[in-house]
């Protein structure tokens, strides 16, 4: 982030990284939402393992805060607007990940949304920008 010190205006020239403790639920969520019926969507639980890689948590299936999660724990830790606004960009990829009609995954996502009460979220059109989008929000700098 830089400023203009004679204004006090903020830009932001790319997503910051958002914390574990909101990205563990995230995570949580997607991969929930990349399953049809307790069994993986290939091509979605792809797009989860890379998110969780670059956000450094490749192995985060097998914590115990992923097991002891729940969709309402994930939900409930995810208040903040950036945080809901990151969880609507990483589960619209997860649906535009894999082109087929899943029905059910559609209605998972609905069900999250509506939950958390979140409105409708403007992405980029192809899967490219969109990944790279979201890459900035789990992107594990040096040193953290």
């Amino acid at each position: 982030m830089r400023s203009d010190k004679e204004k006090g205006t903020q830009f932001f020239g790319r997503p910051s990284r958002l914390p574990d403790n909101q990205l563990k639920p995230i995570l949580f969520l997607a991969d929930t939402l990349s399953q049809v019926e307790s069994r993986p969507i290939p091509k979605n639980r792809r797009m989860v393992d890379m998110l969780a890689d670059v956000a450094g948590m490749a192995n985060f299936r097998h914590q115990p805060w992923c097991r002891d999660m729940t969709m309402d724990k994930a939900m409930e830790q995810l208040k903040s607007p950036i945080a809901k606004h990151v969880t609507m960009l990483v589960l619209t990829l997860i649906l535009k990940t894999d082109a087929a009609e899943r029905s059910e995954a559609r209605e998972g996502f609905t069900k999250i949304r509506l939950a958390m009460d979140c409105g409708p979220v403007k992405v980029p059109g192809g899967v490219v920008p969109h990944t790279k989008l979201v890459v900035g929000y789990f992107h594990k700098l040096p040193g953290m």
